[in-house]
């Protein structure tokens, strides 16, 4: 696993550094933005689904799953559909989120989706 030295932002970089004692060579993070969501209109949720990888790609996300296969392995099950997209800041993601592309594929998910929890975390590429 290769180790962090560029946080997004400037409380995690500070967190980052007081942990590790200092910045490694070679290395950054990025923002995974995790999706969970019931599908309650699976024909509306395809319209949805047709729309994103484009507005994602135009912000410099990619899909690392989307709705794959999974193996329960603790606690309760949860059975929603799980998408988790790389970007390459907090920020990326956080404009993709805000963007007009999304905020009209927002209305088309949110009447097909129940449920729905989506977050941004900063990781490790």
């Amino acid at each position: 696993m290769r180790h962090c030295c560029n946080p997004v932002s400037p409380q995690s970089r500070e967190k980052w550094l007081t942990y590790n004692g200092g910045p490694k060579p070679g290395c950054h993070m990025v923002a995974y933005l995790i999706g969970r969501m019931s599908i309650v209109d699976p024909d509306q949720y395809n319209q949805y689904k047709q729309l994103t990888p484009g507005i994602i790609e135009k912000f410099g996300g990619r899909f690392l799953t989307r709705g794959g296969e999974r193996m329960h392995l603790e606690g309760a099950l949860d059975d929603r559909r799980v998408v988790l997209v790389e970007f390459k800041s907090a920020d990326a993601a956080r404009k993709f989120y805000e963007s007009p592309e999304y905020t009209f594929a927002k209305g088309l998910r949110k009447d097909a989706a129940a449920d729905m929890q989506l977050m941004v975390i900063e990781g490790f590429e």
